[in-house]
């Protein structure tokens, strides 16, 4: 599943003909009545432009387990996550609206941007010298401190020095 088709399959905002409603994030929790936004043209996911509404709305339901008639939506969810958190970390074009493949670099090859990692547990983007986006690595750690306190491991070491105990 693309980043595309997640977004045609689960995003409120898209609409038949590929343009999008435009609604801000923002405002999906103020009260005070009716809110104008401004319909867009063309998806922003289908240009390769980081959405904030399909980021905060639609990316959350790749965590959703799957119905037991499809039992592989989520797995396909979280490859589009991917795809999608790759594909808004590497910059196609400039500033100015050029691209940037156009130089070339060592040995007549085009300078590609690197790709930004993603979580493998969330697929959030990494930060640099990172395994584990913060939350999961958190969530990580306290897991196998959970299994070593099972295990008895952390016990001994936290006990305090007596002779007359015996560990």
């Amino acid at each position: 599943m693309t980043p595309l088709q997640f977004a045609k399959d689960e995003c409120s905002d898209y609409l038949p003909n590929g343009a999008c409603l435009g609604i801000p994030v923002r405002h999906l929790t103020d009260n005070n009545g009716p809110v104008k936004a401004a319909a867009l043209k063309k998806c922003l996911v289908a240009e390769y432009v980081p959405c904030p509404y399909f980021e905060k709305c639609v990316l959350p339901l790749a965590d959703c387990a799957s119905p037991k008639n499809n039992p592989r939506l989520q797995r396909n969810r979280i490859q589009a996550r991917l795809a999608y958190w790759a594909m808004v970390a590497t910059p196609t074009t400039g500033i100015d609206g050029k691209p940037l493949m156009k130089r070339r670099g060592k040995g007549g090859r085009p300078n590609k941007p690197a790709a930004r990692r993603g979580c493998p547990s969330c697929g959030a983007p990494l930060a640099r010298g990172r395994r584990y986006c913060q939350r999961c690595a958190r969530e990580r750690k306290r897991t196998t401190w959970k299994e070593a306190y099972r295990r008895g491991r952390r016990t001994q070491q936290l006990l305090p020095e007596n002779p007359s105990v015996s560990a």
